[in-house]
C-alpha cells in the first residue's frame, strides 16, 4: 500500500534528522555551530571561486549562515554540516546554494 505524505509531515520528519557512523556525524546546521563555522569558512581561499557569495570578515559569515538557516525554515534547502568524530570538530558545512 502507497502512503502519500504531505510536504509539511515529511518536513517535520527530517527535519531534525541526524546521520551517523564511526567516524563522522552529518547534522542539520544549527546557531550553535556558527561559531567554530565563522572561524574556519572565513577565508579567502575558500570563496574566491564563488564571489557572488565571499564571506570577507565575521560578520559575512554569520549573515550567510544566518540567510541559510532562514531558507531552512522555509523549506528552499537543507545546510548541514560534517563533524568529524575523531578530530571533534566540523570538517565541512554544506549550505546548499545556488
Amino acid at each position: 500500500m502507497n502512503r502519500i505524505f504531505s510536504r509539511k509531515y515529511f518536513s517535520e520528519s527530517f527535519k531534525n534528522i541526524i546521520l551517523e557512523n564511526e567516524k563522522i556525524k552529518i547534522l542539520p546546521l544549527e546557531n550553535k555551530h556558527f561559531e567554530e563555522l565563522s572561524n574556519t569558512i572565513n577565508s579567502e581561499s575558500l570563496w574566491k571561486f564563488n564571489p557572488r557569495s565571499y564571506c570577507r570578515n565575521k560578520e559575512d559569515v554569520i549573515n550567510y549562515l544566518n540567510k541559510s538557516l532562514l531558507q531552512k525554515d522555509n523549506e528552499e534547502r537543507f545546510p548541514f554540516i560534517i563533524f568529524d568524530l575523531n578530530l571533534k570538530k566540523i570538517i565541512l558545512d554544506i549550505l546548499d546554494e545556488n
